[in-house]
Order: C-alpha cells, then sequence, then structure tokens
C-alpha cells in the first residue's frame, strides 16, 4: 500500500495508495502546517488508540485513531517503510504513511 508524496507550490500533495484509493481523499497539506517527518519503523508495532474509523488487522493498518486526544490518519502496511508527519492547523495531528521514497523525508524536512 504505497502512498506517492509530492511538493507541489509549497504544498505536500499526497494521494493515497490501497484501500484508502477508494474510501478516502488524497490529502493537500500547506508546508507551513507541517513540524515535522520522521521514519519510525517501530510505529506499526505501537498501540494506535481507538479506531474511528479503522482497520488494524493483518498486517494492514488503515482510517483514522485517536490515541491520548491526537488524531492520526494511518495508510500502511506491514511491509512499507512508515513515515510519521507530524502536522498542525489541520484535520489530524498526524499521518502515518507507507511509502517507497524516503528521499521525500529529507526534502520536506528541509522546507519545514
Amino acid at each position: 500500500m504505497k502512498n506517492d508524496i509530492k511538493i507541489i507550490d509549497n504544498e505536500l500533495i499526497i494521494k493515497l495508495g490501497g484501500f484508502s484509493r477508494i474510501t478516502k481523499n488524497n490529502f493537500t497539506i500547506p508546508i507551513n502546517n507541517i513540524d515535522g517527518v520522521t521514519i519510525d519503523k517501530g510505529i506499526v508495532l505501537d498501540s494506535k488508540g481507538i479506531k474511528n474509523p479503522g482497520i488494524n488487522f493483518n498486517g494492514l493498518i488503515n482510517g483514522t485513531f485517536i490515541k491520548n486526544g491526537q488524531k492520526s490518519f494511518w495508510n500502511v502496511s506491514k511491509n512499507d517503510v512508515p513515515i510519521v508527519i507530524r502536522l498542525h492547523n489541520e484535520k489530524y495531528d498526524q499521518l502515518v504513511l507507507g511509502i517507497d521514497n524516503t528521499e521525500i523525508v529529507d526534502e520536506i524536512n528541509n522546507l519545514v
């Protein structure tokens, strides 16, 4: 479930892959609303919180989860490289996405 992430005109454009292509709109986030991005291979093993709605089944984590008052959107599978995009002034506090191209992490962090 690879997500396609690009930077266009000071915005992060995220085209969701996998099941989310059908159930969720893509994301367009101003770079100014991003606090930072990290690769976090251990996050898929962490508690996600309450599903609202979401699935966490057989290595697929997809949907909205709320933990400690923080709202996250997940679209990652156990075979992906998971990145965490920390946000402010957005619907979600963070996005956890599976990607192929880890170079995008440095590209985003260089802009924030």
